[in-house]
């Protein structure tokens, strides 16, 4: 439902408890930045961390704010497979009061729970079924135009077909390979999607032998996008980690508005091109030669680079009204692909039904040395997460 959250904190609703532990300031030009990133000993005592940074304008005096980054099911369960429902909402806040005053922070509840947020990841992890596989959700998914509906500029396609993203400067939708993921942040951090892979590296093992592949559809919105969607969709007034922490907020996010654009956005690709002959004749049964042969030409174009890519190289021949005639034509006179309604389908459940996973669905066991990782201690130990999966 909710994974990372950007949180700002103003100056005056927090203290920083050990002032010896202030680090130097580096200036950008626009700010004085302290990290207060956790240290190695810290991360042993006290497990996952957030990253937690000091800004100063230069031109406003002494106006400060924290930026606090963290992973919230990280922060709860030591992991992100695990997912989140809005009855962990408090306790999450609870558990991040404890870890920034074990980092020397002071800020209460109240100021945690109405913090304006920077920005917000809604996410979902899915167990494929029927066969289905990372890597050809992710090449199906990979055709699709999003820019025509989206704002979304960029798209790339990467790491040997396990991830996807479709981003612009405010926000992003990436589609990835959860396992092949973890696996490169093994690595290092940089060489994967996802940050602060420490946390969950005891998974790996485990996970790389059981046969349902974990698919990862996550949105990551800024605040400013976030202010945007409110224009249109039913998003509350205050974007603070309360008002967004809620099963109603992740569906118009990433479902209504995300998942939606993809399901409009993929009605072309009904169907595989690797027969031609045959599409060709059943076209030939519905309409004149020339449309056939454009409507072959342009599907057959877009599998093999992309909707995108193709809609650019006909853009200084044909209208957009065209290239829209032969998409509704595509739709209406060729054959359904069943694997990719099979794909459209299932993630389509997943994302509306949200049953989160859980160590349950995944028969996961937890075994603590000394003691649960919510609470704060000095004799905390790692966690040794052992898991044997259900085929």
């Amino acid at each position: 439902m909710i994974d990372t959250v950007v949180l700002k904190i103003p100056s005056g609703q927090y203290s920083i408890l050990d002032p010896t532990r202030m680090p130097a300031p580096v200036s950008d030009g626009k700010y004085l930045k302290r990290a207060f990133n956790p240290t190695s000993q810290e991360k042993m005592r006290y497990g996952y961390l957030p990253r937690i940074t000091e800004y100063e304008r230069f031109s406003h005096g002494t106006a400060k704010f924290l930026k606090i980054e963290l992973s919230l099911p990280k922060l709860l369960f030591g992991n992100n497979y695990f997912e989140l429902t809005e009855h962990d909402k408090q306790l999450a806040i609870e558990l991040l009061y404890k870890k920034l005053m074990a980092m020397g922070f002071g800020i209460t509840e109240m100021h945690i729970r109405n913090a304006d947020l920077f920005a917000i990841h809604y996410s979902k992890n899915i167990l494929l079924s029927n066969n289905l596989t990372c890597s050809l959700v992710i090449n199906e998914l990979s055709k699709i135009d999003l820019t025509q509906k989206l704002d979304l500029i960029k798209t790339n396609f990467s790491n040997g077909g396990q991830s996807l993203y479709f981003s612009s400067k405010s926000h992003q939708f990436t589609v990835y390979n959860k396992t092949k993921d973890l696996a490169r942040g093994k690595i290092s951090d940089s060489r994967a999607i996802e940050n602060d892979n420490y946390v969950q590296l005891n998974l790996l093992g485990n996970i790389q032998g059981q046969k349902k592949e974990i698919l990862r559809l996550e949105a990551r919105v800024s605040n400013r996008k976030l202010k945007s969607l409110r224009k249109t969709l039913p998003l509350p007034s205050e974007l603070t980690l309360d008002g967004l922490f809620t099963l109603r907020c992740y569906r118009i996010v990433l479902v209504d508005y995300y998942w939606k654009a993809i399901k409009e956005s993929s009605s072309p690709f009904t169907t595989r091109s690797d027969r031609p002959l045959q599409l060709l004749q059943q076209l030939l049964a519905n309409v004149s030669v020339n449309e056939a042969l454009r409507i072959l030409a342009f599907h057959t174009t877009s599998e093999a680079s992309g909707i995108r890519k193709t809609r650019e190289a006909l853009s200084g021949y044909y209208s957009n009204e065209s290239i829209r005639r032969l998409i509704r034509n595509a739709k209406k006179y060729l054959p359904t692909n069943d694997a990719r309604v099979e794909i459209i389908k299932q993630l389509s459940t997943a994302l509306a039904t949200y049953v989160p996973i859980t160590k349950g669905q995944l028969n996961i066991v937890f075994i603590f040395l000394r003691a649960p990782p919510n609470r704060l201690s000095s004799n905390i130990c790692y966690l040794i997460i052992v898991i044997i999966y259900n085929v």
